[in-house]
């Protein structure tokens, strides 16, 4: 990628994703609490 146009889209499509993105605490809660919502539904 080296068209500048692009590589300057690229940067603010991750930095857009970046700022909405939790952190990695939240995230592995996030995903711990689902895990075991889907757990608890299977029996």
């Amino acid at each position: 990628m080296d068209d500048p146009t692009l590589v300057s889209s690229c940067q603010s499509a991750h930095d857009l994703a970046m700022g909405d993105a939790v952190s990695h605490q939240e995230s592995l809660a996030l995903i711990r609490a689902i895990a075991e919502e889907h757990e608890h539904g299977q029996h």
